[in-house]
């Protein structure tokens, strides 16, 4: 006689296919064409391979069952493109947990057992909230001090993403700032890192359109926005060191932000053991050190927070503006 979970999960494979097919988003949406986008600066787009990977990512953990199935399989996806599909897989999970009953812990366990993903897995969680009734969004408050920003981060990078003419021509997101814990000022930080990380995409890379669109917005989020830039340039590259150069001399006197968004996607990338060669680059170009001195900077500031206190909600800030100083501008 078969085990009763082994017969449930067969009897729900069916429900999985389905549930993929109708919640994955269409390729199509990753287009840089379709979206507006500039055309890239420099080389082929980087639209279309990082979009992919998030969609392939989200795929997957609407097809599995558990999230150890969903790490493995995000396991043996390129090194370069890893981070991306376990963002997507952290976004199909949120929604999992919300609309499905039986599939509640679904989340916390992907969270649990992605730690060396931790960033990329908080953004993800932020994409899933653009998509959810305010209602059903999960409990922020039990996710990790240190990088729940990160959640805010990840919903901008959506409203960019996908609504694009909206957020640069009013220059915000839907997001209830006043209901940040955090405070609406912090709240207003976290989601311009993430403005600033989808302009890197929206801009093709260009140097120049980039500080077009930060001059756009308020001067008390231009520091955000160049961070969200140099950690988009460093993760997900698209440009090479003289690109590097352009877009770290346009920052002008935020320029010790583009560096704090680089260190942030180092030590990322360097947490994960997904370090690639422009993530190398971008080190040793933007922070002028070697890579793995960056990794040590944001590591030794990393804010301990106790397993079980009250915590900080503005630990992650007060991580950012150490990292930045301790860089500094030249």
């Amino acid at each position: 006689m078969k085990a009763p979970a082994a017969v449930l999960r067969r009897a729900s494979a069916p429900w999985r296919a389905a549930r993929a097919r109708v919640m994955t988003p269409s390729r199509s949406q990753v287009d840089p064409r379709r979206r507006g986008f500039h055309p890239w600066t420099e080389g082929n787009s980087i639209v279309e391979p990082v979009g992919n990977a998030f969609l392939d990512g989200f795929a997957v953990a609407c097809h599995r069952s558990t999230a150890a199935a969903v790490l493995e399989e995000v396991g043996r996806v390129s090194a370069g493109r890893r981070g991306f599909a376990l963002e997507g897989a952290a976004m199909a999970c949120t929604l999992r947990s919300r609309l499905e009953p039986w599939n509640r812990g679904v989340l916390d366990e992907l969270l649990r057992r992605a730690d060396e993903h931790t960033y990329l897995a908080h953004v993800g969680v932020g994409w899933a909230l653009a998509r959810l009734p305010r209602p059903w969004w999960p409990d922020l408050a039990r996710l990790d001090r240190s990088v729940v920003p990160l959640v805010l981060d990840g919903y901008a990078f959506h409203e960019v993403f996908f609504r694009t003419g909206a957020v640069l021509g009013t220059r915000s997101t839907r997001f209830p700032r006043d209901s940040w814990p955090g405070g609406p000022e912090a709240a207003t930080q976290h989601l311009a890192q993430g403005i600033g990380r989808g302009l890197w995409f929206v801009a093709g890379g260009s140097a120049g359109r980039l500080a077009g669109h930060v001059q756009d917005f308020p001067t008390d989020q231009r520091a955000s926005l160049w961070a969200g830039v140099g950690l988009a340039m460093t993760y997900a590259g698209g440009r090479g060191p003289e690109g590097m150069r352009a877009v770290l001399a346009a920052a002008g006197d935020h320029r010790r932000w583009v560096r704090q968004g680089c260190a942030f996607a180092v030590e990322a990338r360097a947490r994960s053991a997904t370090t690639v060669p422009h993530t190398r680059t971008a080190a040793e170009v933007i922070c002028e050190r070697p890579w793995d001195d960056v990794v040590s900077v944001v590591d030794a500031l990393r804010p301990r927070i106790p397993a079980g206190g009250p915590g900080n909600w503005h630990a992650y800030e007060e991580w950012r503006a150490a990292v930045a100083d301790e860089l500094g501008d030249d």
